[in-house]
Formats: C-alpha cells, structure tokens, sequence
C-alpha cells in the first residue's frame, strides 16, 4: 500500500483506506475545529497569545488608515497619484469588474496583455510596491501603447477590490456593457491626471 494513504478506523472498527482529497477534507475539518482568537493590538498580542489554547490561530488585526496617512508610505516614483475620490471610483469599478471577469492582475500578465494581444484598458498600479524595481519598468511601458494609467496608494486596497487576503501589485481593467459608464468616467479622469515629466 503506497505511503499517501492512510489507515483510519472507522465507528464499526473497520480499516478504511483515505484517500489525498479526502486527508485534505479531513485536515481542514481538523483547522476548522480548531479555535480562533482575535488578538488585541501590540501589547495585549502577548496576553492574548498566552491565553489561547494551544494550537489555536492567532488573527491579526487590519489596521485601516486613511487616505492621508496611505501616502506616507507610497514609493518616490509614483506617480501621477489618484486622488481621495477617484481611488475610491477605481476601486469600486475594480469589485464591479472582478464580478464580469474583466480583471487581469500580475506583473507578468499585464505587459503580455497590452504588447502582444494588443487589449486596451485601464491599468492601476499600488504605489506602496517595494522594490519599486517590481513596478518602475511599467509607466513607459504603458504611455508607449497609450494605456491609461494611476498609481493607488494601497497594494491592500487593491487586493480586497479584487477579493484577495493579499495585496495586488498591478490591476488591470477592461470595458464591459455591465460598467461601461463609470468605466469611460474613469478613463477619462485618467487622462486628465498630469504624465510625469519624461
């Protein structure tokens, strides 16, 4: 019997073999009894940790900063910056986009999408990225095939739009029927943000 498997007893006494999907199955049911703890902040982590019984999961909690304070930590090279109200709209048509599958995401995938399949759309880009060498090849990249483009101040933002735990370097939005209007208004407050000086 090959070492993937697994002898398990069942209720009747009975041998039965397990299966991969079914250790997977079983290995979750396991974390999921498990319990969860919501840890406190910095200082109360400690206690909170020593409280939890063993093996139980310790959350952390997501800090949620304002826009102002976001900027703080954006890289030297972003830019142009979305503003407060046009982050807010991008965002937003990212969730509307991610609902019709017109939301392509990844360093790699983006430039093959606009150099060789020629697709148009807008792309957004986190300005919280480090290394920045992830992200500074992309601008030229971007105004050579006249792709609109904006840098967002949260890589975390980005990747809840999307519906990932993860932040998402690069996003990149194409036009739907669905979302077409604030997908044109968003093009449009694109164009008018001011290019970096070249």
């Amino acid at each position: 019997m090959p070492l993937s498997r697994l002898l398990v007893t069942h209720d009747a006494g009975k041998p039965k073999s397990m299966g991969k999907h079914k250790q997977k199955k079983h290995a979750q049911e396991e974390d999921a009894a498990e319990p969860v703890v919501d840890a406190e902040p910095q200082e109360a982590e400690v206690e909170e940790a020593a409280a939890a019984p063993d093996g139980a999961k310790v959350r952390r909690p997501q800090v949620k900063m304002s826009y102002e304070e976001q900027l703080n930590y954006v890289t030297p090279i972003a830019n142009p910056m979305a503003p407060k109200k046009v982050n807010k709209k991008l965002l937003k048509l990212i969730r509307k986009a991610k609902r019709g599958k017109k939301v392509h995401q990844g360093v790699k995938l983006i430039p093959k999408l606009i150099v060789k399949k020629r697709q148009s759309g807008i792309v957004v880009i986190a300005g919280d990225v480090t290394p920045i060498d992830v992200v500074s090849h992309l601008p030229l990249l971007l105004e050579e095939h006249s792709v609109p483009y904006c840098y967002s101040p949260s890589k975390r933002e980005i990747g809840a739009a999307c519906g990932s735990r993860r932040g998402i370097a690069l996003v990149f939005v194409q036009r739907h029927d669905d979302f077409g209007d604030l997908f044109d208004k968003m093009r449009d407050k694109l164009l008018e943000l001011p290019l970096p000086i070249s």
